[in-house]
């Protein structure tokens, strides 16, 4: 859902302990909203985006449960301890419900970091499940 992609990337360009551990791209930190990333973006980087989106028809509404990934990225020439930071300092940093405009949220659960090195990068996946309703 791109609204909820759009308000979550905001939040994390908004923290200014994350960005400090973020390369940069155009002056903002390295947080992307889709994929690829732009090839003359630093790392570390974090591109986030939706996976699942199953709407519910209530009674009351309309209910969404949405499964966002945020990947966590560096390059492969050290040790995966940063990554590893950046996702610990992420999973915390979302833990509480945000603003996500024309819908309030229910409920926010985040799992992970899992494993997603490959032979160029480092890389840590966080698991959002998300519920929104309007």
């Amino acid at each position: 859902m791109i609204e909820l992609t759009r308000s979550m990337v905001s939040l994390l360009r908004g923290d200014t302990t994350l960005a400090a551990k973020l390369g940069s791209f155009r002056g903002h930190p390295s947080i992307f909203g889709t994929a690829p990333i732009p090839e003359t973006a630093t790392t570390p980087f974090i591109v986030t985006q939706s996976v699942s989106d199953v709407t519910l028809n209530t009674k009351s509404g309309t209910v969404r449960e949405i499964g966002q990934d945020i990947g966590i990225y560096d390059e492969q020439d050290g040790s995966p301890a940063d990554v590893e930071l950046i996702a610990e300092y992420v999973r915390e940093k979302l833990r509480s419900v945000f603003d996500v405009p024309d819908w309030t949220m229910a409920a926010l659960d985040i799992s992970g970091p899992v494993l997603m090195d490959s032979e160029r990068v480092h890389g840590r996946v966080l698991s959002a499940r998300i519920i929104i309703g309007r």
